[in-house]
């Protein structure tokens, strides 16, 4: 009877040391699950203050009602205007705040150097163009000796290389924006409510409208200046 009590004491002293030992591994375990969550926790924040730090960067953008909530474009645009420099972005026009005019648009964006213009449409299409060369009302067709001109899809997150079509921007005050040969590539008629992107050597498949249309009617359209700092 002694010897079966002593056995059971050992059995049971036995699972008490094999309890003890799984504890320890358990514990040394959650220690190391701390500190991995403590690691991802630290380039969590690493990476939530570069964002930040890019948006602070590209802050003026963070007044566009048409890249709302879409930094991801914001840091896209800035990059594709120059990603080695500094940017600061200034709004200087919105159609629903400043006019509806062609002349609304000169009066706010002429001469004022480098522009940024984003325009939605009344299906939610949206894209832009940046050029170095400022707007003005006298009829004027630039040429790539002139400055740096490209467009650009919002939805796609693409930038559409050098216009090919001679001319690359066309300053008139009896029209919005217009790119590419008298407007060959995207304008905003004078009324800034319907504009045109065309089926040329440079935009394939109307991509800014992905490929549905030709012309579209315009929701939205905001012109920002462009400031190297």
């Amino acid at each position: 009877m002694s010897d079966s009590i002593n056995e059971l004491y050992k059995l049971i002293n036995n699972l008490k040391n094999i309890i003890n030992n799984q504890q320890e591994f358990i514990n040394k375990q959650q220690v190391e699950i701390n500190e991995l969550k403590r690691r991802v926790e630290t380039l969590e924040n690493k990476n939530k203050e570069n964002i930040i730090e890019k948006m602070d960067e590209n802050n003026g953008l963070n007044d566009s009602l048409i890249l709302l909530n879409n930094n991801n474009s914001k840091i896209s645009i800035k990059n594709w205007i120059d990603k080695d420099k500094k940017i600061k972005f200034k709004l200087i026009f919105r159609k629903s705040r400043d006019g509806s005019n062609c002349s609304d648009f000169h009066r706010h964006c002429d001469n004022q150097r480098a522009t940024l213009c984003l325009i939605k449409t009344n299906k939610k299409y949206k894209f832009g163009a940046y050029s170095s060369i400022p707007w003005q009302s006298s009829y004027k067709l630039s040429n790539d000796y002139d400055g740096k001109v490209f467009l650009f899809s919002v939805d796609l997150n693409k930038k559409f290389e050098k216009i090919r079509e001679g001319n690359i921007q066309f300053s008139d005050k009896n029209i919005g924006p217009s790119f590419g040969n008298a407007g060959g590539c995207l304008y905003l008629d004078n009324n800034l409510n319907k504009g045109d992107t065309s089926n040329s050597n440079f935009l394939t498949k109307c991509e800014l409208t992905h490929g549905e249309e030709k012309n579209f009617k315009v929701d939205e359209f905001e012109v920002f200046k462009v400031e190297f700092i």
